[in-house]
């Protein structure tokens, strides 16, 4: 009902445009106010600048037969966040607004009491510009001193001008050093530091503005660069008398400070001082920063720390070195070796130690004498195994859990070492975590096997344990939304192919059967779907887990191609058939994403959606290329070593194998080929279905899109040299498809089982 209102309010709208209230006339003598108002046309603003006021302008209409006057329509300045800077029709812009995007919107309301609200329209955004007006003029841009020197006090000069006389306001007036600002030089007069300006270029720089409430700003202007600042001689750099010290204690393991205060008489900042620590005024090799950690070789000698200021600038830039020895010899300080209590791994989030949670390492440091604690050493064991995990600090030490970890004990053990390095006597750990999870195994693939395997639940695997899948449709990932209780126990078959009968006694299920007895769930209802194990537990609630997200469950579908991760129940892989494989077709996100597949997999050349699922279709020669062959040579999955089924029809036979100088040797024999295989295994059987119900590979459709393969039956059936068949009525036809066409590939292994 909206829908057909909204359609006739526009055609009255259409009708009366250009009508007054005084045309607007109800014809059938009612005024039913039915519509609210409108705004007709574009709402637009005029230019934006800082220091003017702006209206909003619009077109209040309304279409109902007796037209309403506005009411007091209600109307929002906003900002491009949205932020809301005016609530009237007119707008005053002021300095805080430039830059800024701005648009006007405006609700219609009109007079009355029903439908009287309209919908909010808005203008499109416009920038706000500087304050209108002709920009002042800086001229005779100069600096007084050209070859300044650290130390002196330079002027730069202008001259203002405006073409109107307006009088000169606020100037932005800086320096530049080497074509960077100088911090807080924003005055014509600048005193030159060394830190600031030695070696540098110097200019500068004029932004003229006008003398108004809203000034207006003319060009920036520099001068041109002075000589660099020249440098100027002075005092060395010094160490202040008396301030040469060192922190620390004088044993052995210690680790020691040297502290000084730099001074320069000239102001010249401090650059990279030299440092050395002496042995009984010995220089110890490599000890040249503030920092030095005693050593055993240090024993019973004394320590000096030695400066040698340096400047930044200025001449000259080094000064004298000033040694400091400490009052002390260092020594060994015998220790009782520490230890550690209350020695924990805890679940850092405070749950349970499930597989994904993250184990932290917690305990007390304690030492007789009150010895603090230096650097301590710790480290986790898994299964009394020390892990590669590493602990660069010993509190709070961090393992995450994974499925590897299921079925194993974790400890978290640390050794306690005192700040002069004497360690503890042995290393404290932790009681053992059990990790809690679930892992299954097995195949993520129609009829193969999965396996689920509790740790750490008060749940029994075997009778508390539920497989779930989304049967109830053939939407593939697209209808994976709700899936239900598929079996009981701790593994699990996937699918139903095990319900059927070989009603036509060939020795195995196929699509015939399945046909003849009428099941209403199979390989459709599987195929593309996720499959989750979930398990009561008494004490825990109920724990699923997804097979997809297993290392340890193998195969499954690829269907997005933006996502390698997402893997869902693929076909039956393999079908054996009279001793040869053949190879399920692959999907388009499998010949993007190739993995384990084959890195040499062509692009598909078409697609084929069926089931909700993109199936890659290769044709014979594209470009040059041969992307059906390549799609089997490259193949590399379950062995390897597969071949394309095609044959050729030539001086009035079948050559079986086209692409035999390629290396393609697919079996060649009728009893062996797709045709045979296509009508005694894997056929629509006239039903309008997309994938196989049993082995739940893609059919195809009745026009296009075919299975190649290696061998024809009867010679006289083909007129063109590309011959291949696809699966559908009682297991295959002839039809003849030319190179470029793109058919479904199945690939067959040249190695017998």
């Amino acid at each position: 009902m909206k829908v057909r209102h909204s359609t006739l309010a526009l055609a009255i709208a259409t009708l009366l445009a250009g009508c007054g209230a005084e045309d607007n006339k109800d014809i059938s003598g009612k005024q039913d106010n039915v519509y609210p108002p409108t705004v007709r046309g574009e709402v637009t603003i005029p230019a934006l600048h800082v220091g003017a006021g702006v209206k909003g302008i619009y077109q209040y209409f309304d279409p109902n037969p007796a037209a309403r006057p506005e009411g007091a329509s209600q109307y929002r300045w906003l900002l491009a966040d949205d932020t809301e800077i005016g609530i009237a029709q007119e707008l005053y812009l002021v300095e805080q607004h430039l830059g800024e995007q701005v648009r006007f919107c405006v609700t219609p309301v009109a007079e009355g009491t029903a439908n009287t609200i309209g919908a909010q329209s808005c203008s499109e955004p416009k920038q706000v510009q500087p304050p209108l007006g002709t920009p002042p003029q800086a001229n005779d841009v100069i600096i007084g001193d050209m070859a300044p020197m650290v130390g002196d006090v330079i002027e730069g000069e202008y001259q203002y001008y405006h073409p109107e006389g307006v009088a000169e306001g606020d100037s932005v007036l800086s320096w530049l050093a080497d074509g960077e600002a100088i911090d807080g030089a924003d005055d014509s007069r600048l005193t030159l530091l060394a830190h600031q300006t030695e070696g540098k270029q110097l200019a500068f720089c004029v932004e003229p503005k006008t003398q108004q409430d809203f000034p207006v700003a003319g060009e920036i202007v520099c001068s041109e660069l002075t000589a660099p600042v020249a440098v100027k001689p002075g005092s060395a750099p010094e160490v202040e008398a008396g301030s040469v010290a060192v922190d620390g204690q004088p044993f052995v393991g210690a680790s020691l400070t040297g502290k000084y205060t730099y001074f320069d008489a000239d102001g010249d900042l401090e650059g990279t001082s030299q440092y050395r620590w002496l042995r009984d005024n010995n220089a110890i090799e490599g000890a040249t920063e503030t920092a030095y950690s005693v050593a055993n070789a240090d024993d019973g000698y004394y320590l000096s720390f030695c400066v040698t200021p340096v400047s930044e600038t200025g001449s000259p830039t080094v000064g004298e070195e000033v040694c400091q020895q400490m009052d002390e010899a260092i020594s060994v300080k015998v220790e009782t070796p520490p230890q550690a209590s209350s020695v924990e791994a805890v679940v850092l989030s405070g749950g349970l130690p499930e597989v994904g949670e993250t184990l932290v390492g917690q305990y007390l440091y304690e030492q007789a004498e009150g010895a603090e604690e230096g650097q301590s050493t710790a480290q986790w064991k898994v299964d009394g195994v020390v892990s590669e995990v590493s602990c660069d600090v010993a509190q709070s030490c961090q393992y995450t859990l994974s499925g590897d970890d299921l079925g194993k004990t974790i400890e978290y053990c640390v050794t306690p070492v005192t700040y002069l390095g004497t360690p503890a006597d042995q290393a404290y750990c932790s009681q053992a975590v059990e990790p809690m999870g679930i892992t299954l195994t097995g195949a993520l693939e129609y009829d193969q096997k999965l396996t689920a395997v509790v740790y750490g639940y008060d749940g029994n695997a075997n009778t508390d344990g539920r497989w779930l899948v989304d049967t109830s449709n053939q939407n593939g990932p697209a209808g994976d939304s709700n899936p239900t209780e598929q079996a009981t126990g701790n593994e699990y078959i996937i699918g139903v192919r095990a319900q059927g009968n070989d009603s036509n006694g060939n020795g195995v299920v196929d699509d015939y059967d399945w046909a003849a007895q009428g099941h209403t769930v199979d390989a459709r209802n599987f195929i593309g779907k996720g499959v989750q194990y979930c398990l009561n537990t008494q004490s825990y609630g109920t724990k699923c887990v997804s097979a997809a997200d297993f290392d340890s469950v193998s195969g499954g579908l690829l269907t997005d191609a933006s996502n390698a991760a997402l893997r869902v129940i693929e076909p039956i892989r393999i079908v054996d058939f009279n001793g040869y494989k053949y190879h399920r077709p692959l999907t388009q996100a499998e010949t993007v994403h190739k993995g384990e597949l084959g890195a040499g997999l062509p692009q598909a050349s078409e697609i084929l959606a069926a089931n909700g699922i993109d199936w890659a279709l290769f044709a014979q020669i594209t470009n040059g290329e041969k992307p059906a062959l390549n799609s089997c040579r490259n193949l590399y999955q379950d062995g390897g070593d597969w071949h394309l089924p095609i044959s050729q029809f030539t001086a009035g036979k079948y050559v079986p194998n086209y692409y035999e100088a390629d290396g393609n040797q697919p079996p060649a024999s009728s009893a062996n080929s797709m045709i045979k295989l296509t009508k005694e295994l894997i056929s629509n059987v006239d039903l309008e279905v997309e994938l196989s119900p049993v082995y739940g590979w893609p059919l195809g459709t009745a026009l296009k899109l075919p299975y190649g393969s290696a061998s024809r039956l009867a010679a006289d059936q083909a007129t063109q040299n590309y011959n291949v068949v696809r699966f559908y009525q009682n297991g295959g036809t002839a039809n003849n498809y030319t190179e470029e066409q793109a058919p479904l590939i199945t690939c067959v292994s040249l190695t017998a089982n």
